[in-house]
């Protein structure tokens, strides 16, 4: 019988000991600046079925909405005494779970806090911005590289229009007084004939990329502004290199107090090393369920070795032992 029990406790060490080894997702912050050499900014708790994915569309304050707070005056307080403005938040996998903790960062950076954001979508492998903060597709981030600015209509409006009128189609944006678009059937130098393609107009015009960067800006709220994503038929490391995004970025940074940029994942794409040339510094989204030790190290070395300034790591999805009615209290 002493035998038995003795077996069978040896089996269960050994068991757990076996699954922690093949288990190869980070446990702790701890864990990770230690593995990783970087410094950890904050955690987000794994969010229940009764938080919004945008805090704005919360009705109540939660462990949830408490820890955003808290890491927000956090990474301000950390970009005010480091003096940085333009800040990457990008994460390993390919989940929309970073474009969440970038919205949400910056809603409460903007409303807490009162501080004027910009969050710019570079993600042009596959945003999800645009369904967070409830935009429909239109022109973005992308045309502004191409130093392009587009008139959106949907696919049927722009039929109808060659329809009615195939010789000229006229688009005004008022982005400089008396700016003018001339019609599809004339290109002189400097003003492109307009390309339809996929639901898009496309129309150059004469005006500086402020003016341009402007009109593109949509108002989440009072302090909150968000340049979305946009289209390009260009690949986007291709449109990233040829463009001077450092003129953006001295832009808006005259205007805001923090420039938030999203970006496509680490693991299938190489878009971060493009654009951290231009910021300020990156911060790291690290989720403790589907982020791996191996890989990520791997992923992260290569950034060291590339000059990535790399300013620290969010800890995603961490489970706490404490439930929120209990939290509320402490």
């Amino acid at each position: 019988m002493i035998i038995a029990l003795f077996m069978s406790v040896f089996v269960a060490f050994s068991l757990a000991f076996i699954i922690d080894i093949l288990d190869q997702s980070f446990k702790s912050p701890e864990e990770i600046v230690h593995l990783l050499g970087i410094p950890f900014l904050g955690s987000i708790p794994q969010r229940n079925y009764r938080d919004p994915i945008f805090l704005k569309d919360a009705f109540r304050d939660s462990m949830y909405t408490q820890f955003y707070e808290d890491l927000s005056e956090q990474i301000y307080i950390f970009m005010k005494t480091q003096r940085k403005k333009s800040i990457l938040l990008t994460s390993y996998q390919e989940d929309e779970e970073n474009s969440v903790l970038l919205s949400n960062i910056g809603y409460c950076l903007a409303q807490k806090m009162n501080h004027k954001v910009l969050i710019i979508d570079a993600n042009l492998r596959g945003s999800s911005l645009n369904r967070i903060f409830n935009f429909q597709e239109g022109p973005g981030f992308a045309n502004l590289l191409e130093s392009n600015l587009l008139e959106y209509h949907p696919p049927m409006l722009i039929e109808e229009k060659q329809k009615a009128n195939n010789d000229v189609v006229k688009a005004a944006i008022a982005v400089t007084a008396g700016a003018r678009v001339k019609s599809a059937g004339q290109s002189p130098a400097g003003t492109p004939a307009i390309n339809i393609a996929r639901g898009f107009e496309y129309s150059s015009i004469t005006a500086s990329n402020s003016t341009m960067m402007d009109n593109l800006i949509k108002k989440v709220d009072s302090n909150l502004d968000v340049l979305p994503p946009g289209r390009s038929f260009q690949n986007p490391i291709v449109l990233m290199e040829k463009f001077n995004i450092k003129r953006i970025i001295n832009e808006a940074k005259q205007n805001y107090e923090a420039v938030l940029f999203d970006c496509a994942n680490l693991k299938n794409y190489s878009d971060v090393l493009v654009l951290s040339k231009n910021l300020d510094g990156i911060i790291i989204a690290i989720d403790a369920e589907k982020d791996k030790r191996q890989p990520l190290k791997n992923s992260i070395e290569q950034m060291k070795s590339k000059g990535v300034n790399i300013l620290g790591f969010i800890f995603n999805n961490r489970k706490f032992v404490i439930p929120d009615a209990i939290y509320k209290h402490l």
